[in-house]
């Protein structure tokens, strides 16, 4: 066996002690030191990949959390929008109409949202049932859409079942700290025609549109206004204006009054729940047959009998015949000819009748024109009058 150099100390980690240090795999002198070099820890890859992945795993969890929350603050938001919007249609179904145009983005027109639910006779909702079907938002939050089933929808006449459709309500607001404001207002646009002898139409008995045509201009049978209107069954008023007219509602053809008023009558309009914004057209009154001209036959016999009676006085409305009669004649006239026609509401005209008095016998053939005005109480006044015999220019 060699001998070992003797500077040389060797040692195991199961025979041999080091003096000082204890228990190592090797250790050399080195230039009169005692210390031991330091051990290197070796990482293997496998940690490594096992540390990357543990580390992916939670930032992956980390971003899919985060995206998470987004998303749900975003459902959120777009629940609320939808919750607007069936909010503010179930106000316009009820007859709410004031707190349906508070929720509108500008205020509608609708005479219905000033006067409340007094002209309202019958609520959409008694006829139409909604839920929100789908909706969505922007991403800025700022814009909003919810798609309304309605079911069992009214015709323009009457409320009657109708397949489910579905209406688009828009929603928007300037920032995501404000309420939810609707674009796209349930309203539709009525056009009423009304007849010439009612000058004024009326809601919750107030004038809410007015024939603004003079009497030269009103040569036609009607006039036209346009309302914006909520969908519902509306009680509406016409002022007549003459007494001597009925104003009968449509389809039935009955004097209803309105309110205290004996000039005011009353009909009902039902305007439809509109899948887009349509215009409905209404005529909701007529003049019952021959009562203006009746009532007028009657009022100018008794002018022209009392032209008569009067001892023949001085008037700029009796005409020159009339002043040469006995003072008992009874002047009346052929029912058989002489329809009244009215021009204007203040002109008048009756062609080819014949006034007579059937007593003596006497008869003439006449064309008779005049004009007409009215007080606050609807009676009318003669202002002119002018009788030509027939042929006569």
């Amino acid at each position: 066996m060699c001998p070992l150099p003797p500077d040389t100390v060797w040692s195991t980690a199961s025979n041999y002690r080091s003096p000082k240090e204890g228990t190592v795999t090797a250790k050399t002198r080195s230039e009169g030191t005692d210390k031991a070099a330091p051990a290197e820890e070796i990482t293997s890859p496998t940690t490594i990949m096992v540390r990357a992945s543990g580390l992916f795993v939670l930032v992956l969890l980390l971003l899919f959390g985060v995206i998470f929350i987004k998303q749900a603050l975003h459902d959120r938001v777009r629940n609320n929008a939808a919750d607007a919007a069936a909010t503010y249609c179930q106000y316009v179904l009820n007859g709410s109409f004031e707190e349906a145009a508070a929720m509108e983005s500008a205020n509608t027109t609708s005479v219905t949202a000033e006067h409340g639910r007094v002209a309202l006779a019958t609520p959409a909702s008694s006829a139409v049932n909604m839920r929100v079907a789908d909706s969505s938002i922007s991403d800025d939050e700022l814009t909003a859409s919810a798609r309304i089933e309605f079911t069992g929808v009214q015709n323009p006449i009457a409320w009657q079942e109708a397949p489910t459709y579905s209406s688009s309500i828009e929603l928007e607001r300037s920032s995501t700290d404000e309420s939810w404001r609707i674009t796209t207002p349930l309203v539709t646009t009525v056009e009423i025609n009304m007849p010439v002898w009612t000058p004024a139409l009326l809601i919750a008995e107030e004038e809410v549109a007015a024939n603004e045509a003079s009497n030269e201009e009103s040569n036609l049978p009607t006039w036209t206004t346009e309302l914006t209107l909520y969908p519902g069954a509306y009680t509406i008023g016409a002022h007549a204006l003459s007494a001597d007219l009925n104003i009968a509602a449509i389809p039935e053809r009955v004097a209803r009054p309105y309110g205290d008023n004996p000039l005011n009558f009353a009909s009902t309009i039902t305007v439809p729940l509109a899948q887009t914004p349509i215009t409905t057209s209404f005529k909701p009154f007529v003049v019952l047959p021959d009562d203006a001209g009746e009532a007028l036959k009657a009022n100018l016999l008794t002018l022209l009998n009392g032209c008569i009676h009067n001892n023949k006085e001085e008037s700029n409305l009796c005409p020159d015949f009339t002043r040469t009669l006995p003072a008992d004649t009874q002047l009346e006239f052929d029912t058989k000819l002489g329809v009244v026609s009215f021009p204007t509401t203040s002109t008048f005209r009756i062609d080819i009748v014949t006034i007579r008095d059937p007593a003596t016998g006497w008869a003439q053939c006449s064309n008779i024109t005049g004009t007409l005005s009215y007080n606050e109480e609807g009676q009318s006044t003669i202002e002119e009058l002018t009788v030509r015999r027939c042929g006569q220019k």
